[in-house]
């Protein structure tokens, strides 16, 4: 446990932070806007209630949208066609360069697969549209976050730090996305393991030094977005690496059972160490950071069980 822990000190000390350190303090301008007022209102104050002067509510027409946001959301009402504003609108803040996603809103007992702006937007892919039904707002809430996080991933940081309502959904891709280059790293880095002598030490040393890295950099993010200052971080990882030591244990025990195996047999369960202790020190991690303390062990074996879950699922689905 020691030396796991000094060898992970060591490896932090390595990393270039500055770089994630402004992407998390990046100031975001975002942008609200519509032709509806009531409806543009209604909408943004499911994500903003706060009339924060970082989002902006403007109402069309198209001069409006004067100037860069690095965030736009333009609302379109659920039940008619797109106006010519509208159009005109959408199609300008496409050519910015900056995220843009439409929410097809509606507020009234209409069904949202009727008669929709959609037609007039062709152009627009399906993860930049988000169509709520704002009575229930708390489906709304969640249906805008999952669309806005997934269209604007050079923001996600920031946007997650500065708006606590994304912080869940920017943490849970955070973890699922690096337990997964995790995954891909350790089974592609067993291939040198065929080559005689020195091909099982030089991919050993390089897969440990990158998922070690990797979960770094994951622990790093998400205290980040949670609000820790980014700047301090000997305290950071002081803080952090108690609560989540146990799963770099875990994940050291278990490779080295399976180095025993041979190569041909190892490869797969190695992969599977790579994606499943990754994803439970990112999740011990997201619970601390939630509430404060560490995660009882009932909650630590569900985590590692949810792993477990997903990592078979991805399997599965590379089967097919």
């Amino acid at each position: 446990m020691i030396s796991n822990i000094t060898q992970f000190w060591r490896i932090v000390r390595e990393l270039n932070l500055d770089e994630l350190e402004r992407e998390l303090r990046r100031p975001l301008a975002i942008r609200v806007s519509g032709s509806d007022a009531a409806l543009l209102e209604r909408a943004a104050g499911v994500l903003f209630p706060a009339r924060e002067a970082a989002v902006q509510r403007v109402l069309l027409p198209e001069q409006a949208v004067a100037g860069v946001a690095d965030l736009e959301l333009l609302v379109l009402p659920a039940g008619r066609r797109a106006t010519a504003q509208e159009v005109s609108a959408a199609h300008v803040l496409a050519t910015r360069g900056a995220p843009v996603v439409l929410i097809v809103a509606a507020e009234q007992p209409l069904a949202l697969a009727d008669e929709t702006p959609l037609a007039d937007l062709p152009g627009f892919p399906a993860e930049q549209v988000a169509m709520v039904d704002l009575r229930d707002e708390a489906a709304a809430r969640d249906r805008l976050v999952e669309a806005i996080v997934d269209a604007a991933p050079q923001v996600r940081l920031a946007l997650a730090r500065q708006h606590p309502v994304f912080r869940e959904a920017v943490a849970d891709r955070l973890v699922r996305e690096t337990s997964g280059a995790n995954a891909q790293f350790a089974l592609f880095s067993s291939l040198p393991a065929y080559v005689p002598l020195l091909g099982g030490l030089v991919g050993d040393v390089a897969d440990m030094m990158v998922l070690t890295k990797n979960q770094a950099l994951l622990l790093f993010k998400l205290a980040g977005i949670y609000g820790r200052d980014p700047s301090a971080r000997t305290r950071l990882l002081a803080e952090i690496l108690p609560v989540v030591g146990g799963a770099f244990l875990w994940r050291s025990l278990a490779r080295s059972l399976i180095g025993l195996l041979p190569t041909f047999v190892s490869a797969v369960p190695k992969t599977a160490v790579a994606f499943v202790g990754t994803y439970l020190v990112g999740e011990i991690a997201r619970y601390y950071y939630d509430y404060g303390q560490r995660p009882p062990p009932a909650t630590v074996q569900r985590f590692r069980e949810e792993g477990l879950r997903l990592f078979r699922s991805a399997m599965g689905r590379l089967r097919r």
